[in-house]
């Protein structure tokens, strides 16, 4: 089990530590040991973000993205549609109407085929959205922001907020992204998954460039990985569990890791 953590939605390294987000926790990331994976305290995000599901590394330090998603019951949170910057602080919120898939897909629940970001890159000097959902005729999609690499945060006031430059997409087989995490080798691994939360095993593919293709490896993931770390020989894996539906104690389906060999 992963200590002290019910829902592991991302991780990411830095500064010689693993940093994990629950997506249940707005305002701290969870530090453990790389190696043996013993719990090391946590640090404190100053802008807290609802539905942490992405971390993302660039030179500044790492993206914390949330969901942008509704919730099951299709009421919008607009706290999840929020984007801010580890260390330091401040938060951006991105204008996605540009995306007409993500426009489209906004007013639904996000296990109803709604909007739902899970993963994130930087490239070309800019921020990309990896999307559980929607899928785009069984592809899911890669959306580049209008938003620099190391943008300072905050944003000031009066500044339009950064639009969509274009969007990717990739053949996974039919699933969503559900994590993306930076490759030894250079390039990217997407953990693939079902886009409609239904428990079944993920695939690993391997990103050469946003643009793709996206390469199956051979791979199978546990049914809810959503977090990855390349170690070398071998792939970190971190599932998400499930708190308590009331009244807090232990969790009701702890976070699980485990390693495989890499490909």
């Amino acid at each position: 089990m992963l200590e002290g953590v019910c829902e592991a939605s991302a991780v990411a390294e830095s500064e010689g530590r693993l940093l994990v987000a629950d997506n249940e926790v707005q305002a701290q990331l969870y530090s453990f040991v790389p190696g043996t994976l013993s719990a090391s305290g946590s640090v404190a995000l100053r802008a807290p973000i609802e539905d942490i599901e992405a971390l993302v590394p660039s030179a500044g330090g790492l993206w914390v993205v949330g969901s942008h998603s509704r919730n099951q019951k299709g009421k919008a949170q607009p706290e999840r549609a929020v984007i801010g910057r580890w260390p330091g602080g401040g938060e951006v919120r991105p204008d996605l109407s540009r995306c007409a898939p993500c426009r489209e897909a906004e007013p639904l629940p996000p296990e109803g085929g709604g909007l739902n970001v899970e993963g994130g890159l930087v490239s070309g000097g800019h921020l990309w959205l990896g999307l559980r959902s929607p899928l785009v005729a069984g592809r899911a999609l890669l959306v580049e922001l209008e938003l620099p690499a190391d943008a300072p945060l905050p944003v000031p006031p009066a500044s339009p907020a950064p639009g969509v430059r274009r969007v990717v997409e990739l053949d996974l087989g039919g699933r969503g992204i559900r994590e993306i995490v930076p490759a030894r080798a250079g390039g990217w691994w997407i953990v693939a998954g079902p886009a409609d939360g239904a428990q079944s095993s993920h695939a690993l593919y391997r990103l050469a460039t946003p643009e793709g293709p996206a390469v199956a490896v051979g791979v199978e993931l546990p049914p809810g990985t959503e977090g990855l770390v390349d170690e070398g020989p071998t792939l970190l894996w971190f599932t998400d569990g499930k708190e308590p539906a009331v009244g807090g104690g232990a969790c009701e389906e702890p976070s699980w890791w485990g390693r495989v060999p890499a490909p």
